[in-house]
């Protein structure tokens, strides 16, 4: 607890003597640790996604859980109404899909990508496995909330941008710009997630009592 408020006073000082648009640099792969840091701490989110790679009227709104290699991701809005109700469930080893709203809905297994999340989510963990080229850092405000602001840019104009909660560490929003596509990831609500708090979230063996 001590360590974190320390960490709250550290970033308040920056913002107060250089101003939010004040950017430091860092050192790239410290940086980098620093993000990879945030982006695994287990949590249950719900993030508007935007990505280019799969054009869409507007953004999704999917509501996850991820905890190491599991996940779940369940479509909340989208602009396209078959997307609503779809559920993700990846155990750590193997994926299925099924629409929790539809009363006729079968579960499909072996299913590997959840397009376009698990694409944007996937970019993520790849800018973060690549070397850096140089990084920045300063604080920026969230939902009236201060954030610590991290930049990692890489070869070829790719960067990757992440803001994470002062206190929790938590990311809240991650821009990417990888091969000429974008994604915008933004935060409505997140938590810390325990590991083995709720196990049945990334299990499908009582999937049929989740559609409605």
């Amino acid at each position: 607890m001590g360590l974190k408020i320390l960490k709250l006073l550290c970033l308040i000082f920056l913002f107060i003597t250089f101003g939010c648009s004040q950017e430091q640099r860092l050192d790239p792969k410290t940086a980098q640790m620093m993000m990879t840091q945030s982006w695994s701490i287990p949590h249950h989110a719900v993030w508007e996604v935007e990505w280019s790679a799969v054009p869409l009227s507007g953004p999704l709104t999917v509501e996850t859980w991820q905890s190491g290699p599991r996940h779940r991701f369940e479509i909340l809005e989208a602009p396209a109404s078959a997307l609503v109700g779809q559920v993700f469930v990846f155990d750590g080893e193997q994926g299925w899909q099924y629409n929790r709203f539809d009363s006729a809905t079968s579960l499909t297994a072996g299913i590997t990508t959840f397009s376009p999340i698990t694409d944007a989510f996937t970019t993520i963990d790849q800018l973060l496995a690549m070397t850096p080229q140089t990084a920045t850092q300063t604080v920026e405000y969230i939902n009236s909330e201060p954030a610590q602001k991290i930049t990692l840019t890489f070869a070829k104009g790719n960067s990757l941008v992440l803001w994470r909660q002062v206190e929790t560490e938590l990311p809240i929003q991650i821009q990417i710009v990888t091969n000429g596509q974008k994604g915008l990831l933004k935060t409505r609500q997140i938590t810390r997630f325990e590991n083995d708090s709720e196990p049945s979230l990334f299990s499908v063996g009582d999937w049929i009592k989740n559609v409605k």
